[in-house]
């Protein structure tokens, strides 16, 4: 374990899948559960500890203890395939992820059902929004308490567990939604890019490292601060 002082700049990447299933168009948000299977080793062989979105997010605000190897393995959208491949994957290594569920979609088809999404709480997975129905919220201002707070509501009132992060669609923003997020009950926020360096700064833009199909085991590697 190490300790992280109030503010401090902490290195833990968070990384950003989709499906974990197969895929033979090539889609990038596909990956085969043989190649997260390998990944989700690799960290563990190499020490590699998860934590939450919400872990992450207390030990920059308010500093603490977390794993000197820790990393935050996100999901977005809530696709079934996560509960039926990745969690079985995870729970070997007594990982946990955080999964950002578009409320809407909670029941559709390819989508997780209510009882599957309890079954990820159950498991000791966090659960934060990804808006009410995936849409640009740069282009949807009028709308923000719908889609970010009324998500919010709506997934605590469902789950009853806290609701402490977003996932901003297409990773999309501008100052006016990352405001209104600051203020809508969330303790921070995700997005995309490249870094694994967080801080007080990056508390509701918080970067994730996307996972793409095409990419070998030697790519993956290459996405983590400590590599052997």
């Amino acid at each position: 374990m190490i300790t992280v002082s109030p503010g401090q700049t902490v290195n833990v990447p968070i990384l950003l899948y989709h499906h974990i299933a197969e895929d033979a168009t090539g889609n990038r948000y596909f990956v085969p559960p043989a190649a997260f299977a390998e990944q989700m080793q690799w960290l563990h062989d190499h020490q590699y500890q998860t934590i939450t979105i919400s872990q992450l997010a207390d030990a920059i605000v308010y500093g603490g203890s977390i794993p000197e190897r820790s990393v935050v393995i996100t999901f977005d959208d809530g696709d079934e395939d996560v509960v039926k491949n990745a969690l079985p994957i995870m729970q070997q290594y007594g990982y946990v992820g955080t999964v950002y569920i578009i409320v809407r979609w909670i029941g559709a088809e390819g989508y997780d059902s209510a009882d599957e999404i309890n079954q990820l709480i159950k498991a000791g997975w966090e659960i934060g929004s990804h808006s009410m129905s995936h849409v640009d919220l740069t282009q949807n201002e009028g709308n923000l308490q719908y889609e970010v707070r009324e998500s919010l509501l709506k997934l605590n009132q469902q789950f009853n567990v806290p609701i402490k992060s977003l996932a901003y669609p297409f990773g999309v923003i501008d100052s006016e939604v990352v405001t209104y997020t600051s203020k809508a009950g969330y303790s921070s926020a995700v997005g995309l890019g490249t870094s694994y360096q967080h801080n007080l700064d990056d508390l509701y833009y918080l970067v994730r490292m996307e996972v793409r199909q095409e990419y070998s085991l030697n790519d993956f590697i290459a996405l983590l601060p400590y590599q052997n």
